[in-house]
């Protein structure tokens, strides 16, 4: 039945699919109409960021957290949710893993979520995963699991024959590039070829340093 404005609330389906339902108008005219009857499927999405500069051995640093729920592909509250925890995997770079579980993470609609840990040493990936749950109404309230995750790989250089690099830094308004071994030493004699590609352009300037 609708409502005075003519709309009606349909409940989500356990067999969705295409459907087409007789309407009755005013003055008792019917006709069909044609719509998609969705399943309730839920699905959750974490957008994840981790500063690479902060991830130094012994360091702290923060990993930001910004999550997103939908059912049906339509968003909605993450109130639904329900034990919510936040997971890291640290490999280092003898393949060797630990895990540092968060239990009732909290999240918000309105703002980023963070979370503060210890780099491990020799660290070579990060792995995080937001895990959840939630109610499906149309299966009877029954729990379902949710997750999302983001991996970030660190120190490629160490796991590589290359024992130096390039490192751009921005210092008294300009912006200097350093070639710099696996220590930090400054690799003084080299020589360095440079291309530099400008957004939205077609030229580019080739030098060597």
């Amino acid at each position: 039945k609708c409502d005075e404005k003519g709309r009606a609330l349909i409940p989500f389906s356990n067999e969705p699919g295409a459907r087409t339902p007789v309407i009755e108008g005013p003055g008792g005219f019917a006709s069909l109409a044609r719509f998609q009857h969705p399943a309730e499927t839920y699905e959750l999405k974490a957008g994840m960021r981790v500063d690479r500069e902060a991830l130094r051995p012994g360091a702290k640093a923060s990993i930001v957290v910004r999550p997103t729920l939908s059912v049906a592909g339509r968003p909605i509250s993450l109130t639904r949710l329900s034990g919510v925890s936040l997971v890291l995997i640290s490999t280092d770079l003898d393949g060797v893993s630990t895990t540092d579980t968060v239990p009732e993470f909290e999240i918000g609609t309105d703002r980023e979520a963070t979370y503060d840990f210890r780099v491990p040493d020799r660290l070579a990936s990060l792995t995080a995963q937001l895990r959840a749950k939630v109610k499906v109404a149309s299966q009877g309230g029954k729990e379902i699991d949710l997750s999302d995750r983001a991996d970030f790989k660190v120190n490629d250089q160490l796991r590589s024959e290359r024992v130096d690099d390039l490192y751009l830094s921005r210092i008294d308004g300009g912006h200097v590039l350093e070639l710099l071994g696996r220590t930090g030493e400054a690799r003084s004699g080299q020589n360095v070829n440079v291309t530099v590609r400008r957004s939205g352009f077609q030229n580019t300037r080739r030098f060597t340093l």
